[in-house]
């Protein structure tokens, strides 16, 4: 299930019937993504989630991934915006200018909801390209979304699928997603709280994926709870509670609440913590480049076809231009 109380969760759900109406779309699976998905959400975290759909006809549904042409990402990618706007853009032109939509009313729970079709978006396993463009990031989505501990799933499919993911996994693509965040927030002064943990987290999951071949689990707690270096786990603990307790000593001294003025505080770095991060970041030096997956196993057709076989219903290849 998703997160959240029942209010919460009828409210996602409503916009996504509405979704479907609108646009005549199937949506099939939904999970939480950002912080929340991960165990790391602070109070005022944004509720992200993302729902994946297939495009129906009088036949069957559309196979995107079987097209012969490039797909642009305002084909494939919706995001609904709430509050005042009500509306629905295309998920490029929500990237490019997302600053237009920004909800005036912070207290509102979620900022937006992010529809995908799902053939194309599985489809990123084996070929993590959009507009032309790789982006490992399009690759680790894939895995996040159907792993998370929170999810909409009425046909069972992340469970169906869970294997078939694991043998799709490429380590140079998955780490790579990692040591790029880390070494983005190494390169920022003064260090941040969140970008800090969110490092060492990635860490762990670097180290998981170098051990296993496989994704990490998704849940800080779950990587951490794996962790054989208890000095390490305690100090990774000090930096969590203090990252958490820092926005409620801010109010108790009189500072001005804003949202997400948690991301705004900064830390001492941790000599125990920097050890084990820079330790990851040199074991994986050589987890680079696009052209790694030829001779990887691909299952993407077999992934596609049990979720389809879920819903009892014949699929048609490509769409129409």
């Amino acid at each position: 299930m998703l997160y959240g109380n029942q209010k919460v969760q009828e409210e996602i759900i409503e916009q996504v019937k509405l979704f479907e109406k609108k646009y005549n779309k199937k949506v099939v699976f939904g999970a939480m993504v950002g912080s929340i998905s991960k165990g790391m959400e602070r109070f005022d975290s944004d509720y992200d989630t993302r729902f994946l759909y297939l495009d129906p006809t009088d036949f069957g549904y559309i196979r995107w991934d079987k097209l012969e042409r490039d797909i642009a990402e305002s084909q494939i990618h919706f995001c609904y915006i709430p509050d005042k706007h009500n509306c629905y853009v295309e998920g490029d032109n929500y990237r490019a200018s997302y600053q237009d939509y920004d909800l005036k009313d912070k207290s509102f729970f979620y900022d937006k909801i992010a529809f995908w079709e799902i053939t194309s978006f599985v489809n990123f396993l084996k070929n993590p390209r959009l507009d032309n463009k790789f982006s490992i990031g399009l690759y680790h989505i894939v895995s996040w979304t159907f792993r998370s501990p929170f999810c909409w799933d009425p046909y069972g499919i992340a469970e169906k699928i869970s294997a078939l993911l694991d043998e799709m996994f490429v380590a140079e693509y998955e780490i790579q997603y990692y040591r790029d965040y880390i070494f983005k927030s190494q390169s920022k002064k003064p260090v941040r709280f969140r970008e800090y943990l969110y490092s060492v987290y990635y860490a762990l999951a670097i180290e998981y994926c170098l051990k296993h071949q496989k994704f990490a689990p998704v849940y800080f707690k779950t990587l951490l709870a794996m962790c054989s270096q208890e000095d390490l786990v305690r100090n990774i603990l000090r930096l969590e509670d203090e990252y958490y307790s820092s926005v409620s000593e801010a109010i108790r001294c009189g500072k001005k609440y804003e949202r997400k003025m948690a991301n705004l505080f900064s830390c001492d770095n941790n000599i125990i913590i920097d050890a084990f991060i820079n330790d990851i970041l040199k074991q994986t030096e050589v987890f680079k480049g696009e052209n790694v997956q030829r001779g990887k196993a691909d299952y993407v057709d077999e992934i596609i076809n049990i979720i389809l076989g879920s819903l009892n219903r014949p699929t048609i290849k490509g769409v129409n231009d």
